[in-house]
């Protein structure tokens, strides 16, 4: 679970070495958008065939790319300084992003 939820600003411990490592944003996302698009050609497929079974099939297609994926991830190592110099950029790019909102 470790390597689901790790990114730059927050990557995780090895258990062996105790080194931080992370997954590149974009496979992440990448993970992510693949996973809903299978799912939502399957429910688009059964809506047009007016099969909600096939529509219903996506689901576990769905997750099992996921699975799939994340158990084929490669982490990439980061230091602890570059880390924690991700973590205060990001957060004075959310905060201007909230302000920008506002």
């Amino acid at each position: 679970m470790a390597t689901r939820w790790s990114s730059r600003e927050h990557p995780a411990i090895c258990s062996l070495c105790g080194r931080l490592s992370h997954v590149i944003a974009s496979t992440n996302s990448g993970i992510f958008v693949v996973s809903l698009f299978i799912g939502g050609t399957f429910f688009l497929i059964g809506a047009v065939n007016d099969v909600a079974l096939l529509g219903w099939l996506g689901i576990p297609v769905a997750l099992g790319h996921n699975v799939w994926a994340w158990r084929r991830v490669k982490l990439w190592p980061i230091s602890g300084d570059v880390a924690k110099s991700s973590r205060r950029s990001g957060l004075i790019v959310n905060t201007l992003a909230l302000l920008g909102i506002f």
